[in-house]
């Protein structure tokens, strides 16, 4: 069915069909799956007349759910792609903390830190209460030497998910001085991350892991 303008969401070009598909793939790991949608969606958009290229490549939703994908599969190609595509719709980031929370993700693993800390504290300052932002500045405050200030960003943190895998892990690592490759050097889930740790360093997940660190 070819696509029509009138199907388009209010504030995006994606339709909600999409974004239905999107979120499967997501809830699947089909991350590779999910940016070849996204590629095909806007190709036919684009062809049927629904909107234009300039359109997509600046709408926010489109460029969250991209960097979404692009900084899961964890490389250092598609950190590259995740820059570019949110560098594009910075101008609609006000107030939106998963936009600074991805593009600051994506700085940490382009060693590009400093911007990475700059951008994880206007995130905090945007949205407040969004929690993710104050992950990256905690690492990234105890990358520069302010370990006060980086264990301040976990208790407000834990105060937004108590007793969060994440924040307790770095708060741990924080405290004992931990290089920043070394804070991340891990997976989400405590059960992800135990099998990284227990992993022989053959690996294949071992190997992608310090190659995507090694981007820092």
């Amino acid at each position: 069915i070819p696509l029509k303008s009138n199907q388009l969401q209010e504030g995006t070009v994606l339709t909600r069909q999409t974004e239905e598909m999107l979120r499967l793939l997501f809830q699947n790991s089909r991350l590779f799956d999910a940016l070849e949608l996204i590629r095909a969606f806007i190709d036919e958009g684009t062809q049927a007349g629904a909107f234009t290229e300039e359109e997509a490549y600046h709408d926010l939703r489109i460029a969250l759910y991209v960097a979404y994908a692009n900084n899961n599969i964890d490389d250092y190609e598609h950190y590259i792609s995740t820059e570019k595509w949110l560098r594009r719709v910075e101008d609609q980031a006000a107030g939106c903390g998963v936009w600074y929370y991805r593009y600051a993700c994506a700085l940490i693993y382009l060693s590009r830190l400093e911007e990475a800390l700059e951008y994880s504290e206007k995130g905090i300052r945007e949205e407040a209460d969004y929690p993710w932002n104050y992950l990256n500045a905690a690492a990234l405050r105890s990358h520069f030497g302010d370990t006060e200030g980086a264990l301040r960003a976990v208790e407000t943190g834990l105060a937004l998910v108590p007793e969060d895998y994440e924040f307790l892990r770095l708060k741990d690592e924080i405290k004992k001085g931990s290089s920043l490759e070394e804070m991340e050097y891990h997976y989400i889930t405590p059960e992800d991350d135990a099998q990284l740790a227990s992993a022989s360093p053959d690996d294949p997940r071992v190997r992608r892991k310090q190659k995507s660190v090694a981007g820092i």
